[in-house]
């Protein structure tokens, strides 16, 4: 039974893709989940300052990173839209992981065909 969630393969732009999209959804639930609550419920907004722009970083090197993966080809117009708006839901990027994981199989196995 293959594994459902292979090893990063940093080497590949998917690879670089899942890693960066695990990055991006950890630092959005930061924000939405703890540092935006902490801003208008506890009267605390040195928590967005900080992790507003880590996460600002992390969605544009996301999305550099969907660029270079789409790039490289094998992608349909759906997908990219999928893994794109994805990335602006928390969990999102996590949720999308296994398509990712499937993705990056499915093209390994091309090349090797």
């Amino acid at each position: 039974m293959p594994d459902e969630h292979p090893p990063f393969r940093l080497r590949t732009p998917l690879g670089r893709l899942r890693l960066v999209s695990r990055i991006e959804g950890t630092t959005l639930i930061l924000l939405v989940g703890i540092a935006v609550p902490l801003k208008y419920f506890a009267g605390y907004p040195d928590g967005v300052k900080l992790t507003g722009p880590v996460h600002g970083a992390a969605f544009i090197t996301y999305l550099l990173a969907l660029a270079e993966a789409t790039a490289a080809g094998g992608w349909r117009p759906r997908e990219v839209l999928r893994t794109a708006l994805l990335t602006i839901i928390p969990f999102g990027p996590f949720f999308n992981d296994r398509f990712l994981a499937a993705k990056a199989l499915a093209l390994e196995s091309q090349k090797r065909a």
